[in-house]
């Protein structure tokens, strides 16, 4: 039994006769009916009952098929595995990160990466965390920096930062500076990303202050205008903002016991292997996160 034969075997199941199952391998009639018979006898039993032209799967042809079916899937998924690693010979860094996070990734692990392999290209996505574990389990990246929570099946990861809640304030707005409290914040304009709308609502009303003044986003650069104009506050991680250079602004860090420091993961796929390029990308992170300022 071997791949062709498992491959003419499924021809003939979904078609359901040898003569239409030949037209679609391009092969004649003959040696497509001498294959199946061979692959009968090899195996002893009886696959399918004939029916004039029609076959008629056995029991044991079901089983066959189904079993069949996974290992040249599993033949297909591993040479496309191996293009694909071809393919990223070329050194090309295939990396996605929430936008968010982007300034902080380039300033703290990609600049120092890109000057230690000045060979090495970017192609560099940004998105949202569903965004990014998407495109990781398409293979569009191999690499992806997501804020927790986020979904977890086949990932691996490792967190590389854990980032407190700040509050970004035109100083057209408030003159406050300093640590501040979400219900002091309660009756400005707030600028919030979607991912962090639950806990920072909940906050508000464990305060009963109101949360009609709440406005939400998905795409986080709209944040520094939001600021810039002077439209009001954003909360948001404090890597987001720091090192922004927007003038006029206080960044006050949030005392809320409701209000958790967001913690940020690298993370990458269990079903597939890394580039040695994406490896070597991963132990830079791995061996200078901790060090890695906000």
């Amino acid at each position: 039994m071997d791949l062709q034969q498992l491959k003419y075997f499924c021809t003939i199941v979904e078609n359901g006769q040898i003569s239409i199952a030949a037209a679609k391998l391009h092969i004649t009639q003959p040696p497509l009916t001498r294959q199946l018979k061979l692959l009968e006898e090899e195996l002893n039993v009886d696959l399918f009952i004939r029916n004039g032209r029609n076959l008629i799967l056995t029991d044991v042809g079901y089983m066959l098929y189904k079993k069949a079916k996974d290992i040249l899937r599993s033949v297909e998924d591993t040479e496309h595995d191996v293009m694909l690693m071809h393919r990223r010979k070329i050194n090309t860094l295939h990396l996605g990160c929430i936008d968010s996070l982007s300034s902080y990734v380039f300033r703290t692990f990609l600049h120092k990466y890109s000057g230690n392999n000045t060979h090495v290209c970017f192609d560099f996505y940004t998105g949202d965390n569903e965004d990014i574990v998407e495109k990781l389990t398409d293979q569009s990246i191999e690499i992806g920096i997501v804020h927790s929570p986020f979904y977890q099946e086949d990932i691996y990861s490792s967190k590389i930062l854990k980032d407190p809640m700040i509050a970004v304030i035109p100083q057209a707005i408030s003159a406050h500076t300093g640590d501040i409290t979400m219900q002091n914040l309660a009756n400005y304009p707030l600028l919030i990303h979607k991912n962090y709308q639950s806990f920072l609502e909940n906050s508000l009303k464990k305060h009963h202050t109101p949360t009609h003044h709440i406005h939400i986003t998905n795409d986080f650069s709209l944040s520094y205008d939001w600021v810039k104009y002077n439209l009001g506050i954003v909360i948001c991680p404090k890597s987001s903002f720091v090192n922004k250079n927007i003038h006029h602004v206080s960044y006050c860090n949030i005392i809320d016991d409701d209000i958790p420091s967001i913690e940020s993961y690298i993370i990458w796929s269990k079903k597939h292997h890394l580039s040695q390029t994406a490896e070597n990308f991963l132990s830079l992170i791995n061996n200078c996160k901790s060090n890695a300022p906000l």
